[in-house]
């Protein structure tokens, strides 16, 4: 993992999207802006092949699930029953494989839930409900880079700060 840096936690934040992200477009745009933006820290991700959206899923992203099952039932092999989930749940993909990553780029905004993990295998982001909420640990730098690409298109808010304002 070389090349990879931490982020500094003590000035790190969890960051929510202000928006509620229901267009596929829009879904793909954003996922993929903080995947570009996050790629150094990620290490790996856990991702669901099912989807909310099965009526107007595009052929790529169509693509991207049937290999994500297939690498689904090839991680299941060889595991003790008690320990593995449902088949298409939680497939483990490596930031450092580009095939790999190439299906959460093309998958991410579709699924079901995705978790992203540094290094560390600390947890460090969420896009649920096909990326209708999203969630992320950003440093300042990060989150400053996200905001500046997605200007005009979402607003980023700290989980605090919007959790304070909802209180």
């Amino acid at each position: 993992m070389a090349g990879r840096e931490l982020i500094d936690d003590e000035h790190a934040a969890w960051y929510v999207v202000d928006e509620d992200i229901r267009g596929r477009a829009l879904a793909s745009r954003v996922c993929g802006a903080v995947l570009s933006v996050m790629r150094p820290r990620i290490a790996r991700a856990a991702i669901d092949a099912f989807t909310d959206f099965r009526k107007i899923i595009t052929p790529e992203a169509r693509a991207a699930e049937d290999e994500l099952m297939a690498l689904s039932s090839a991680q299941r092999k060889g595991k003790r029953r008690f320990h593995r989930p449902s088949e298409g749940m939680q497939v483990d993909l490596r930031a450092s494989n580009d095939q790999e990553w190439g299906l959460l780029v093309s998958y991410a905004p579709w699924s079901i839930n995705v978790d992203l993990y540094g290094r560390l295998d600390e947890h460090i982001g969420t896009f649920h409900d096909c990326a209708f909420s999203i969630t992320v640990k950003l440093s300042p730098d990060e989150a400053a880079l996200l905001a500046a690409d997605l200007a005009g298109t979402i607003h980023l808010d700290t989980y605090a700060s919007r959790r304070a304002k909802n209180d």
